[in-house]
């Protein structure tokens, strides 16, 4: 399981350069890749852009490539330049009859004296391998954080359950003392020569069954417990599977006759919108 949140910086000599790459991935209900690399990069924009969608399934991913000492790698002198910058210096210090030396120091401070390699050799077999490993601790950075999250709908998942046995038992016990009363209230009701339908019977009959609610409720808990511990990306699973047991709540809620048990449906909800939380941190 991983989090979608993450960041990770790394750079590496290459390239006659050294190229520094920040990847950040935030939450977000699909991919979302957005690159930022250099000029010289470009033509491998969408083979970058494949991969990243590769490795990641869910999530905003921030992702700038840079050389991180200077626009170009490195230079290589060009000495007709520098010996034009030093006859323009001595012609002058002549003409404004100027003191000092033309020293080292001052030829690095002229530009013109290097040649900038514009278009210097790329290749992609050691970009791809260095975007590679920026990726994967990227990935080990997320299931890190993955598990804490796992742990924490576990912890809850286990509330989640014992509730539910205490709604089911309190159900049951309901369930008989309803039927008693509901057969009292029908013999009262003949007795006084009052006509009662099926439809009425049956209504005051199924009015606190929630049987099926709770099979279809334990049933999705269980599958819950399963994707927790499923490899890949499972977030928009869980968060399909949390609608579904909220809807079979929120039933249980309308159906049920007992205090008790609207007060446990009520804890069942607050845990639901905390798990729900949680969910959306996943990829």
């Amino acid at each position: 399981m991983r989090s979608m949140t993450a960041s990770i910086y790394g750079s590496k000599k290459m390239f006659g350069c050294r190229i520094g790459c920040n990847i950040a991935s935030f939450n977000s209900r699909f991919v979302d890749i957005n690159l930022t690399i250099p000029e010289v990069f470009q033509p491998y924009r969408m083979a970058i852009y494949d991969k990243v969608r590769e490795k990641i399934k869910r999530g905003r991913i921030e992702m700038q490539i840079y050389l991180e000492d200077g626009n170009y790698p490195d230079s290589s002198l060009d000495f007709e330049n520098v010996e034009l910058q030093i006859k323009r210096l001595r012609e002058l210090k002549k003409k404004f009859n100027l003191k000092g030396d033309i020293d080292l120091s001052v030829l690095t401070c002229i530009p013109e004296i290097t040649q900038k390699k514009s278009n210097f050799d790329v290749g992609w077999e050691e970009l791809n391998s260095f975007i590679d490993g920026l990726l994967e601790n990227l990935i080990q950075v997320k299931e890190r954080e993955g598990n804490f999250i796992k742990k924490d709908l576990e912890d809850k998942t286990k509330q989640f359950n014992e509730i539910l046995e205490f709604v089911e038992s309190k159900a049951r016990k309901g369930s008989e003392e309803h039927k008693e009363k509901m057969f009292e209230d029908i013999q009262k009701l003949n007795d006084l020569n009052i006509q009662i339908s099926r439809e009425d019977i049956n209504l005051f009959a199924f009015k606190g069954d929630i049987d099926e609610e709770l099979v279809r409720l334990k049933s999705h808990v269980d599958y819950f417990l399963e994707l927790l511990t499923t490899d890949g990306a499972v977030g928009r699973k869980l968060r399909f599977l949390l609608q579904e047991m909220a809807r079979e709540v929120n039933t249980i809620g309308s159906k049920a006759y007992s205090a008790e048990i609207v007060h446990k449906v009520i804890d069942l909800k607050e845990l639901l919108d905390e798990m729900r939380e949680q969910v959306e941190n996943i990829e």
